[in-house]
């Protein structure tokens, strides 16, 4: 079938009841709400996890840290990288790939995000400064290919 002109979807529209008129208008209005609110959170999970990679620091101080030093082996810093994956897997459109392996880091970095304090690892095991380096490597790996598609 074959796509209707601007003229000729206009004169579909007139010819609605009044009230089919109105239903019609709500109902755009809403989908273009919803897809603002999409493309809104899906820019806001892309920027946030751009800033997450580049804005924090690899390094692994020998104590814990807290405050506004920026450091990736803080705990906040892995709720944030999460909460953007959540919000890609929920608004973005990931492929499935990208999406399976996004769900994989959830499960397991989600598990035991107190990162410093326990000396665990994600899996409940001691620690070394490389264990928590291969961590963050896997973190910034899953970033590069996210931020990958925005390209």
């Amino acid at each position: 079938m074959p796509e209707k002109s601007k003229e000729g979807k206009q004169q579909e529209f007139y010819e609605l009841l009044p009230e089919e008129q109105q239903s019609l208008k709500e109902q755009t209005h809403e989908e273009a709400i919803k897809e603002d609110k999409t493309r809104y959170l899906e820019k806001f999970a892309y920027d946030n996890l751009r800033d997450l990679r580049d804005k924090y620091s690899n390094d692994i101080p020998d104590t814990v840290v807290h405050g506004k030093l920026k450091y990736k082996v803080q705990n906040n810093w892995w709720t944030d990288v999460i909460s953007c994956l959540n919000l890609l897997l929920r608004h973005g459109n990931l492929p499935e790939d990208i999406a399976n392996e996004a769900n994989t880091f959830i499960n397991i970095y989600s598990e035991n995000r107190d990162f410093q304090s326990e000396n665990r690892d994600f899996q409940g095991g001691p620690k070394t400064k490389e264990d928590i380096k291969k961590d963050i490597d896997k973190a910034d790996a899953l970033i590069d290919k996210i931020l990958e598609l925005q390209k």
